[in-house]
């Protein structure tokens, strides 16, 4: 079991101007922190830095390295979507907006740790850019049948009102765009034969692939293909009794694991 260290944290927070677009961002600094490689939290699809809750600190705490956790534009805090959502979307947030905010931040070969749809980001931005290691949770790198039907149910869960109520509170009056943004792109026909498996051999960062073996959205086949694509220097953990939401239903375990493989991978640097 991972201790958290007594290690009072400095959280600031606040909006980043990039390219004409308001990010809200959080930076968590471990007090004493030692130099080494900035933690990059990345939100799912229709996530924020709120719907973390404590687990970037968690992270930050335990391994005493300094953490970036922001809302992706059209979420949280951040400015709402002002275009119709591509197809390539999430290369668009990888390759285009990840690298310039961290640039901006004076950020270099961090740690990413993505969730979802923040784990599809992290494999794309550490195929072209150096990573130090990337923790993938319940990432997708192809379109499954079993996936779809679980957004099918998430679709009639929040024309319910029940799913919007709940999204609401983080998301406010952005709320509808940013659901069927997400809903929409997912479900199109076209969408269907979307896949980064081509890009996973160029990753050379260590790797862990992490999923929850009741994830409604992709199989266990799904991990292990991830990590197989990336090669030898990526591995693989499959939750137990566990869905698409390891920070929130398995915070320990998933602490644990991401903890010590940090904290492997940064002494090996």
């Amino acid at each position: 079991m991972i201790h958290e260290l007594l290690t009072p944290l400095t959280i600031r927070e606040g909006y980043q101007q990039l390219n004409g677009q308001r990010l809200w961002v959080r930076q968590i600094l471990p007090g004493g922190a030692a130099d080494g490689p900035w933690l990059v939290f990345l939100h799912d699809a229709l996530g924020s830095v709120a719907q973390w809750k404590d687990f970037p600190q968690a992270v930050c705490r335990a391994t005493g390295l300094p953490g970036l956790v922001y809302d992706r534009q059209g979420h949280g805090h951040s400015d709402p979507l002002s275009q119709e959502r591509k197809k390539d979307y999430l290369h668009q947030e990888a390759l285009e907006v990840l690298p310039a905010l961290l640039d901006c931040l004076n950020i270099q070969a961090p740690v990413l740790v993505g969730h979802s749809d923040g784990g599809s980001i992290a494999l794309i931005y550490a195929a072209r850019h150096a990573v130090t290691a990337l923790v993938a949770i319940a990432a997708h790198i192809y379109v499954e049948s079993i996936g779809r039907k679980a957004m099918e149910e998430m679709v009639h869960l929040y024309e319910s009102g029940q799913l919007k109520a709940q999204l609401a509170k983080y998301h406010g009056d952005k709320t509808d765009a940013l659901f069927w943004a997400w809903a929409d792109t997912w479900m199109q026909a076209d969408f269907a034969d979307w896949q980064i498996s081509e890009l996973l051999p160029a990753i050379q960062g260590a790797a862990l692939i992490i999923q929850g073996k009741q994830d409604p959205y992709a199989t266990d086949q799904h991990a292990l293909d991830i990590a197989a694509g990336i090669g030898p220097h990526a591995q693989c953990r499959l939750i137990a009794d566990c869905g698409h939401l390891p920070h929130k239903e398995k915070k320990e375990e998933l602490l644990e694991m991401i903890v010590n493989f940090v904290q492997k991978t940064v002494s090996s640097h």
